[in-house]
């Protein structure tokens, strides 16, 4: 299954207000499986940096992936979301992939 980089930024009231966070995060969750039962989220990162969450997810498509970004920025957890496809690559894979060997 493709595999999707999400590089998020916590809304301005949700960072104001982190003691809402584990509810904005259930209904999210509730949410996300709703409107998107294929995506799997397999990583989440916290960061320091210009964003604040790093998401790994499989998604069977870009546009589930655009849709799970959606369901974020609809749930008040994200002010904005940036989603990057990913490939899972060994050298080997990656020499073969760049001079055709």
């Amino acid at each position: 299954m493709p595999t999707f980089v999400m590089l998020i930024k916590m809304s301005p009231e949700l960072a104001n207000n982190l003691a809402s966070l584990e509810e904005v995060e259930r209904r999210l969750s509730d949410k996300s499986r709703e409107a998107c039962p294929e995506v799997t989220v397999t990583t989440h990162l916290a960061l320091l940096g210009p964003y604040d969450f790093l998401n790994v997810v499989e998604a069977p498509s870009q546009e589930m992936a655009f849709r799970m970004a959606s369901v974020m920025m609809a749930s008040g957890l994200a002010a904005s979301v940036e989603t990057w496809s990913a490939l899972h690559f060994t050298y080997p894979k990656m020499l073969q992939l760049m001079i055709g060997i």
